[in-house]
């Protein structure tokens, strides 16, 4: 059988409920770079949990299935999976309208890993910061980290 459907056939059980650290920006500076916490007001801080399967859908692709309530940085929804090493998925949401860090399309990576007491996940969305009076924007980099608890076991 071929190694990549055994993966995924192990793949298909995995569960993980996810909650992000506070999100951050890249800032550089004459001094170097550093990481500033980003403010939301609007959205409470347990509202930073959301849950992602990996199953196998119909054509034995790997697809991650996000669900998450509130849906802050528009990730929701089924995505094809890649894998980058054995029991770490990437996906990408794009989305056209409706976006945190951009005015008219969203894309967002989101990399997970497992770990042996669960999982990391790095989601890294495409930004823009807007100077309003210069009519301008300029790309920024925006990180969110944090951790999961997974359901399922590792082949």
């Amino acid at each position: 059988m071929n190694p990549i459907l055994i993966l995924a056939a192990a793949a298909s059980v995995l569960r993980y409920d996810c909650e992000l650290d506070p999100i951050r920006s890249l800032i550089e500076t004459k001094e170097g770079v550093r990481l500033q916490e980003i403010s939301f007001p609007s959205v409470p801080r347990e509202n930073w949990k959301f849950q992602v399967k990996i199953t196998t859908s119909t054509n034995d692709q790997l697809v991650a299935d996000v669900s998450w309530k509130d849906d802050p940085i528009q990730i929701s929804g089924i995505h094809p999976v890649l894998m980058t090493s054995k029991a770490s998925y990437t996906f990408f949401s794009a989305r056209a309208a409706g976006c945190m860090f951009t005015e008219t399309g969203c894309l967002t990576t989101v990399q997970l890993v497992d770990q042996a007491d669960g999982a990391i996940v790095d989601i890294m969305p495409v930004a823009l910061a807007t100077d309003s009076k210069a009519g301008t924007r300029k790309p920024f980099t925006v990180i969110a980290k944090g951790k999961c608890r997974r359901e399922g076991k590792l082949s």
